[in-house]
């Protein structure tokens, strides 16, 4: 919580800088001595692509892809800096070492402090990279798994209908009169379940047995993965309710925090 609000706060301030480089641009020309030509695409290039990184920022916000979905606009940023700080364009003094509010860098130390503070670098195998690294491709791979595993042991059968030419054709009732949710999702999801389990805790480095530091895992891995909420709670005979984190596994945003699959079978998991 601390987290997303701090992200959030991040995010207003960039919006605001882009609007401030907008305004600067626009009365550069009657305020003051014209900027290089050159140096001033390059503030302009920075503007668009900070503002471009914010907006993609949002938008992956919830459900949380922000480190797979944002990493171009990231370069973007990254490679304008650079050219702004390259002493053969003659733009760093002008940009930013005679500006006196540092604007320039504090833009640029947002999209950083972003980037690094969700460990966006630590899906990837280099910084260069757009492969992400193999523990976290397997990751994602066995999440897919798991989720078309609840949906396709989760559904509920359609009634029969009976063949009948009449417009009174009616639905047959099930042979106890009550309509039976028939789902296998704790039965034959539990195998699938335990190798994502086992993906995150490869991811975190953790191994089988070791303690869970997610502080240096890559935040697309740690805000999807369902394992730290789920539970399996007895409520009747045969009956339990499978609860973990919707949101952040199927990629849907809801009202609650976590809904219920009921897995009715002998034998309660």
């Amino acid at each position: 919580m601390v987290k997303s609000s701090i992200q959030i706060l991040l995010l207003t301030f960039a919006l605001l800088i882009c609007s401030l480089f907008h305004v600067s641009l626009q009365s550069h020309d009657s305020d003051g001595p014209k900027l290089p030509e050159e140096c001033k695409e390059m503030l302009e290039g920075l503007a668009r692509n900070v503002s471009h990184f914010t907006k993609c920022a949002v938008e992956q916000a919830t459900p949380f892809r922000f480190c797979r979905r944002c990493r171009l606009e990231f370069h973007a940023v990254c490679e304008t800096k650079a050219n702004i700080y390259n002493k053969d364009y003659g733009c760093v003094d002008v940009l930013v070492s005679s500006e006196k509010y540092q604007i320039v860098n504090n833009v640029y130390a947002f999209a950083i402090n972003l980037w690094r503070g969700s460990n966006c670098e630590n899906c990837y195998d280099d910084e260069e990279s757009s492969e992400l690294k193999s523990a976290v491709a397997d990751y994602f791979k066995t999440q897919e798994a798991v989720y078309h595993c609840f949906i396709n042991e989760s559904r509920i059968p359609a009634p029969h209908m009976t063949n009948s030419s009449s417009h009174n054709s009616s639905v047959t009732p099930p042979a106890n009169n009550n309509m039976t949710i028939v789902t296998n999702v704790c039965a034959n999801c539990l195998n699938q379940y335990n190798a994502l389990q086992k993906a995150y805790r490869t991811v975190a480095g953790a191994g089988e047995y070791g303690d869970l530091v997610e502080t240096s895992i890559c935040a697309d891995v740690v805000s999807a993965c369902p394992c730290q909420g789920l539970e399996m709670d007895l409520i009747k005979p045969y009956e339990t309710i499978y609860k973990f984190s919707y949101c952040a596994l199927f990629g849907v945003r809801t009202n609650c925090l976590q809904t219920y699959f009921m897995c009715l079978f002998e034998n309660p998991c």
